[in-house]
């Protein structure tokens, strides 16, 4: 069936991923040698399922620019989110928009740029798949002549990078789209040519409407925006706001009635939901919220996107209370025992850097209390199966080597703690207070961060490493003898040529972590 506006993203972002939110993240890598495109999707990013031609499951923000646009007065039948692999079947002479929202479309965020770099290979998954996309679209456009308007989380990157897609696109969307879509895309319908950049404002709540088609993972979004005023973060920049909670549960049921068991709770810091001032969290907000979300029949999984440090010691009882109503809907396991993921950032172990760039980040502590507060927080949260990912960002402007020393003492404090860590390397994204900072890359780490990123790695292995290179049968056993050697083959095949001698100590100290991993029955600390 032809539809008058058709909505996509690329491969890499309309997968369930075996439903686990966290292997998203696992696109931003670069594409493994010798994987075609076919067994990509098969093994690493496999389609959502479909009915039809309309994916049955999208990611949010296509979810939310289809209810605007519904809500707005568009046909639903003349409008349908599709996997790249259909837009031949959805797309006709009919076709007037071809909309695409992409989260990385050249690869260049905090996660790709890191570990693309980090695996040698080339391109990460996501630009890839966008490549791929982008491809098709220019084919169907040239045939068919509808607009091309590009949004999503990433597209700063098209207007930043050289990139051969602008020609393919006639307009780029920056910011939040659900104020601007309704007008954009009626102006198209009527003839008009739109601009080719539009910079759309953070959207009221009462213009943001609930979605009326389920997302990935069941997802739902309980705030929007941070306010806490990380220099290099994005959602730090935004108008922070809270979402009615009659709305949320109309998602949740959306969700559910779509055929998702699981709730994705989305939001830049679950303690920010209608929060006191000066970040203190609103204790009976939150367990009213997430009672009435456990109590809607059909959800089995809870998962919150990300949390912040400083209001677990504001209100310790609180976090005991969320893990007693939360833990039967975990999906997560660590060692045997239900654990509660979130995501949440250190980003530096200096209080330097803090006060220079994150000053909001610690509040209501000051800058100079980071280190405790971290250490504090956490282990709090671990007595409490809380077992946060947490990122920690290599390469701040003016770091010096004191900063990365200090990051690597907070680790050093940390490491029996059930943390896991992520490092990348700072990125100066479009819409950040850093936006003109020079991007850091890892030929140019010095010897101090190269060791804050192997201390995070041996951290992670020691964690995990067990639940993952244990047991399974032959194929672990062979894959976590041979995993060292595969990371010594990469320096001397690609890493050495790329990065020079420096890094091999890196990657020696990963390959003897996972030499370290002792295949018990629990890594319970």
């Amino acid at each position: 069936m032809p539809f008058r506006i058709v909505l996509t993203a690329p491969a890499t972002e309309l997968s369930l991923y075996n439903n686990n939110p966290l292997m998203a993240f696992s696109a931003a890598f670069s594409r493994p040698p010798l994987l075609g495109h076919r067994l990509l999707r098969r093994l690493l990013y496999q389609p959502v399922p479909r009915k039809g031609v309309r994916v049955a499951f999208a990611t949010y923000g296509l979810r939310k620019l289809e209810a605007k646009l519904i809500e707005a007065g568009f046909d639903p039948s003349e409008l349908a989110i599709v996997h790249p692999d259909d837009l031949e079947e959805a797309v006709s002479s009919e076709t007037r928009i071809l909309g695409v929202s992409s989260n990385d479309p050249l690869g260049a965020g905090f996660v790709s740029t890191t570990y693309a770099a980090m695996c040698g290979f080339g391109e990460p998954m996501t630009a890839y798949e966008f490549r791929y996309l982008m491809q098709r679209v220019a084919d169907l456009r040239r045939r068919y002549h509808f607009t091309v308007v590009v949004g999503g989380a990433g597209s700063w990157q098209l207007l930043r990078y050289p990139n051969p897609y602008r020609k393919h696109i006639d307009c780029i969307v920056l910011g939040e789209g659900e104020g601007v879509i309704a007008d954009l895309f009626s102006s198209i319908l009527r003839g008009e040519r739109p601009p080719p950049i539009i910079e759309a404002p953070p959207a009221p709540v009462e213009e943001i409407p609930a979605i009326q088609n389920p997302a990935l993972w069941g997802g739902v979004q309980i705030t929007r925006g941070c306010g806490r005023g990380c220099q290099f973060c994005s959602p730090t920049q935004q108008l922070r706001r809270d979402f009615p909670l009659e709305r949320i549960l109309q998602e949740v049921e959306v969700n559910i009635r779509g055929g998702s068991s699981m709730i994705l709770v989305i939001t830049d810091d679950v303690f920010l939901y209608h929060c006191y001032p000066g970040f203190s969290p609103n204790r009976d907000a939150l367990l009213k919220l997430f009672s009435r979300i456990a109590s809607v029949p059909g959800v089995r999984h809870i998962q919150i996107c990300h949390s912040s440090l400083p209001p677990v010691l504001l209100d310790r009882k609180l976090v005991a209370e969320l893990c007693e109503l939360l833990i039967p809907y975990s999906p997560a396991r660590l060692g045997g025992h239900p654990i509660l993921l979130t995501e949440i950032g250190i980003e530096t172990g200096s209080t330097r850097l803090i006060r220079k760039y994150m000053l909001g980040k610690p509040k209501p502590f000051p800058p100079e209390k980071w280190p405790d507060v971290v250490e504090e927080a956490l282990r709090i949260m671990n007595d409490h199966d809380w077992c946060p990912v947490a990122t920690i960002l290599i390469g701040l402007p003016g770091e010096t080597e004191e900063d990365a020393i200090a990051t690597l003492e907070l680790i050093d404090r940390i490491s029996d703690l059930r943390v896991s860590l992520i490092p990348v390397l700072f990125v100066p994204e479009a819409n950040c207070a850093l936006r003109d900072a020079t991007q850091m890359q890892l030929a140019a780490l010095s010897d101090e961060q190269l060791e804050v990123f192997a201390a995070c790695w041996r951290q992670n292995i020691r964690l995990w490493g067990p639940q993952f290179l244990c047991g399974g049968g032959l194929f672990r056993s062979v894959f976590r003898f041979a995993l060292p050697y595969i990371i010594h083959m990469l320096y001397y095949i690609k890493h050495r040529r790329l990065y020079g001698s420096r890094i091999k100590r890196t990657l020696r100290e990963i390959a003897d972590a996972v030499r370290a991993v002792r295949c018990v029955a629990s890594v319970r600390t």
